[in-house]
Parts: C-alpha cells; structure tokens; sequence
C-alpha cells in the first residue's frame, strides 16, 4: 500500500516570536514551553543557532509544558543536539504554492525494500533437490499465494553470500519451496529470515491538474491527467517528487485584459491533486508479468499560483502573508508597501481568494489625509483563484487605500438528510448477484469482476458521505488463495460513476471497513464491485451490511465576515505629474500590470 507521507502544503507564520528553550529528552529534542496550548499535528517554525533545529516541523505533543518536533506525522522525531534557546512561531495552514518552484510530496510504502505485508519465516529444514535449495519453512510465506519464477529475501545469515534475493523455481505448498540457490550441506540457515521479495516495486502517480467540478469555472478549466510517473523508493521505503514542471501547462503568463473571466483571472492559477498505485512483478508459474493495483486518490488538493515568491521564505517575503487564514488578512499581490496610478493609464490590482462567497471591494478616497468618500463594489463568487481588479484613477483625490471584505457565509447546516437503502432493496446493475438480506456473487479467479450491485442513498453535490460496510469472501468454497479487491462508488441516477474508493485483501473471512465518499455532483446510489485475483479459483463473497454514518451534528463551516485583504493605498498622480518624473520603463510597469506579484 502506499500512504502519502507529506503534502505540499503550506504554513503561515503568525508574526509572534515565543522564546523557549530546547533540551535532551532523551535522544530526542523537546521544545519547553509551559503552557504552550499546542496540539498535536500542529506545524510551528523554529528558529535557532542550531541549523538542525530551524525550520517548519509537525508538532507531536508530550505534555503541557513541552512537545517534540519532526518533519511530517509518520517521520523519525528530531534527534537532540545540544541545549539552546530558541524562538518558534505557531502558523496556519493553506494550500498555495508557486508554480515556478518545487512542489513537492512525499510518498512510502509497505511492500519495498521492506515487505510489511508478508510474515517472514524461519527454516525449518532443507533438502537437496535436483542441485538447488528446497526450504520447509516455519509457516505461509505469503497469503496471497506463490508461483515459481516469483522472489524471497534471505537475511541475517552467518554467512553473507546467502543474504541475497532468490528465485523460486519450484512450489510445494506456501511453505516449501525450492530456489535457485545451489545445494551445499555447508550452507548454515540457523536463524535467518526468509522473506517474500516484490521484484520490480515501482511507486505510481498520477499527476492531475485543473479545477474541480465544485468550481464555477470547471468547464473552462477541467481536471486532466498531467502525467504518470513511475519511481523507485530509496533505502527507507519513500519516493520524494515535484509536480510543478508537470503542471505549468495549466497556467499562461499573460497580461490579457479581455480575460472572458475577469475579474478572476483564470490565467494565473491552477489546483491539482495525485493518485497513488504500485507495481511489482508476480507470475503466473509460466512467465514474468507487472502486477498493478487500483490509483487511490489522495485527499490532498492544492492550489499553484502564476509566481516564482517562495511560500516559505521569512528572510525575502513569504508568498504564504498573500495568503488568508484564520484571522489573518491576505496582503496585495504586489511588493510594495504604496501604489503609484496615474490618471488615464490602466491600473488594476490583484489578489489571493481561497474562500468562497462573495466579496466586496471598499475604495477610502481621499484628499490629502481626509477622507472624503467610501466606494463599495460587491462581486459575485467566482470561485477560489486569483482576482485582478481594476482600479479608475480620479485626479479629484490625492490617493485611494483599498481592501477587500466579505460579508461572510453562513452554515450549510451540514449534509442534506438521506438514508442508504437496506440490502434486501439492493438491485444489480445489469445481473450476478442473488439478491436478498444478504446478497453473494461468485467471482471467477485471475481477475474475474463481479457487476455493480446498487443501494439507492440520495446524495448532494458538495458533501462527504461515510460509510460501513462488511463483505465475507466465504471459506472452502472452492479452494485456492484470497487475493481480491472491493470497489465502493457513488453513481448518479444514470449510473455515471462519481467518486470511489477500493480495498485490497489477502485472507478469507469477513472484511469490515469505514470509509469516505465525495459527492461531487448528485447522485442516487452506493455501489459495490469485486476484483477477483485468486489464481483460477472462483470466489463466493457474502455481502453482510452496508450502513450510512450520518453526521451526528452539522459541520461549522460558515464564513464570518472579515477583511480578505490588507488595505493597500495608492498615490493618484495627474499625468503631467508622471510625464515629470517618470520613465519609459516606469510607465510600462504601470500601463501592463507587471508590477503584480505574478510571472
């Protein structure tokens, strides 16, 4: 299986130092701080005279007065190096990064070069047969089954020229097997390991990048695949990639004015999201082939901006303060701290909105320091992106000081109410299952599929829906290994698929699971389809239960209004007063825009 270890997404710093101290908590580094009121899975920045220390770090809490860092929640903590005093700042979360930089993941997995999967074994005994090795080993090497021509691992052997990868040559039963290690009496397997090897193991991902179909503007921008990799994980199981160089096709780095979205500027951002599968070499007794299993979707979606201002640099600007969070107003796409217009000359200015809603601009116009007039422009919701918005110079007023506001939006009060059909109302979707209470199949073996079987729950576009669920494959039905996939969908009323989510099995009996679905449009079924791997052995599975978890209470997931922006003022010059001290050059910035935080 692989599991997304680390996303690209970013942290806000709030602007307050807290000073602490960092001490030897035995191998390890904690952060003392009384009181800190952290939580963990919290990412704070540190920073120190210790390079080691300095940076952005998940936050694991020990207790009130002190916490552990460490890269991400599934990495090593950060070990102790000497004692020193440090500042370390709390941030906000967001999903931005700079198109021009790395955007970069972080994946790993069970299966390679250490196979989580698979017991390993001890040996028994071993034989001499036909001048290769045979091995009875202390039990089932691998649940899924084996094949000759397929790979085991042996290690912590006295002697190191069997620590090696061997080739299966012949199958007894699970655990006897004979490899293509050459017979010798001498050879000693007290207290090695023989492990199952997956030849080949290759991570995989799909790169996607677009907008999502909850977006008003998804039509002109829909999600495709960018491209698919297939990388090798270093010693430590975990694969490190960028996905920027892949997606830049999404964005184009131009001034256009007649932009048929404005004031959204679809030009100058793109979201993205991966899918993650595996590959590695099986047999089928004959002959070599790639195994791959189902793309699982991560739930990671991110936006790239048109840009090349890291969202992690506090020494030259952070792209992460154009940026809204919590409490904490985006600032202008724009380095400086004061605008220039000039009457008569285009001028717009842009921003950052990664909330819904709709918003108003407020334009403070004033003569010298007095305020004289307050213009308000309400918007429509165009969606998460960037807004360019143009401004008018009046040479009536010496400046303008501008913000953004939205005047909020209230709670959905939670998903619609719904309920999922009882199984004995289940249907199929063409034929296969025997209907009922409990609902079976039988599934032909080396990939056969099962149709869909169906269960109306009416769903609304926008909503995650959990479910529990509990599938049998029965026992001594027909022999052979368990090797099979269940499937999960949300369908519309025409059966177009949705979103969906899959489960791999290696062992026979019941399999109960709780998972999430995404309703992206309206829909009118749960679904569930089988994947039946078992080498030529049919399959029967029992479909036991399937139970929708409603929310208990709704989710607070209002907006309350609140400035979306900074205020940013701008100097209104006549054009005589340009035409004086102005350039050429100077004019242009001011005439095409490119004095905006954008490529």
């Amino acid at each position: 299986m692989v599991s997304v270890v680390k996303t690209p997404q970013g942290h806000k710093i709030i602007d307050q130092a807290i000073a602490a101290t960092i001490i030897n908590g035995g191998l390890y580094a904690f952060v003392i701080f009384p009181y800190h009121a952290l939580t963990t899975g919290d990412y704070v920045y540190i920073t120190s005279d210790i390079d080691e220390y300095n940076g952005f770090w998940y936050v694991e809490v020990v207790d009130y007065q002190s916490f552990k860092i460490r890269e991400h929640a599934g990495a090593d903590d950060v070990p102790f190096y000497q004692e020193v005093e440090i500042d370390y700042y709390q941030t906000q979360p967001h999903d931005w990064s700079s198109i021009f930089l790395p955007i970069v993941y972080k994946a790993t997995n069970d299966r390679w070069p250490t196979n989580n999967i698979d017991t390993p074994r001890t040996v028994s005994s071993t034989s001499d047969d036909n001048g290769f090795t045979q091995l009875t080993l202390s039990g089932t090497l691998r649940a899924e089954g084996l094949n000759m021509l397929e790979f085991v691992r042996i290690t912590d052997a006295f002697d190191p020229d069997l620590n090696s990868i061997w080739q299966i040559v012949e199958v007894n039963s699970a655990s006897d097997i004979v490899i293509n290690l050459p017979y010798s009496v001498n050879n000693s397997f007290s207290g090695v390991s023989v492990q199952y090897y997956y030849a080949n193991y290759q991570i995989r991902i799909k790169i996607w990048a677009g907008l999502n179909a909850l977006h008003p503007w998804q039509a002109k921008k829909p999600y495709e695949e960018m491209a698919e990799l297939s990388l090798t994980p270093d010693d430590n199981g975990e694969v490190m990639f960028s996905v920027s160089d892949y997606i830049k096709s999404k964005v184009a780095i131009k001034n256009n004015l007649t932009l048929f979205s404005l004031p959204l500027n679809l030009d100058a951002f793109t979201g993205f999201y991966i899918q993650t599968a595996e590959s590695f070499d099986q047999s089928d007794n004959y002959s070599l082939y790639t195994a791959e299993t189902d793309f699982s979707t991560d739930s990671f979606e991110g936006y790239a901006i048109a840009g090349k201002l890291p969202f992690k640099n506090v020494y030259s600007g952070d792209y992460a303060d154009y940026v809204i969070t919590d409490g904490s107003p985006a600032l202008w796409l724009t380095n400086a701290a004061r605008l220039l217009a000039v009457e008569d000359l285009y001028f717009d200015i842009s921003f950052i909105k990664n909330i819904l809603g709709e918003f108003w601009v407020i334009i403070d116009k004033y003569v010298a320091d007095y305020l004289m007039i307050t213009e308000v422009i309400p918007h429509g919701d165009s969606g998460i992106g960037v807004y360019r918005i143009p401004i008018t110079p009046d040479i009536n007023y010496d400046s303008f000081c501008v913000r953004v506001y939205t005047p909020g939006v209230p709670d959905s009060a939670g998903v619609p109410v719904t309920t999922l059909a009882d199984l004995d109302d289940w249907v199929n979707n063409t034929f296969g299952w025997t209907l009922g209470p409990t609902p079976d199949v039988s599934v032909n073996g080396s990939g056969g599929v099962s149709n869909w079987i169906f269960g109306e729950i009416v769903t609304t576009a926008g909503y995650d829906y959990e479910f529990s669920t509990t599938v049998t494959e029965l026992v001594g039905d027909s022999g052979g290994v368990p090797v099979f996939t269940l499937t999960w969908a949300l369908f519309t009323n025409t059966g177009s698929f949705i979103d969906s989510v899959s489960f791999n099995y290696t062992s026979t009996g019941a399999k109960s699971e709780t998972f999430t679905l995404h309703a992206t449009t309206e829909g009118l079924y749960l679904g569930l389809h089988i994947t039946n791997n078992t080498p030529i052995a049919t399959k029967t599975f029992e479909f036991n239960s399937a139970v929708y978890n409603a929310p208990a209470s709704p989710p607070d997931d209002g907006i309350d209004a609140q400035d979306i922006t900074e205020e940013i003022c701008i100097d209104i010059l006549e054009t005589c007063e340009a035409q004086q001290g102005f350039t050429e050059e100077d004019r242009r910035l001011l005439e095409d825009g490119d004095f905006r935080l954008l490529e």
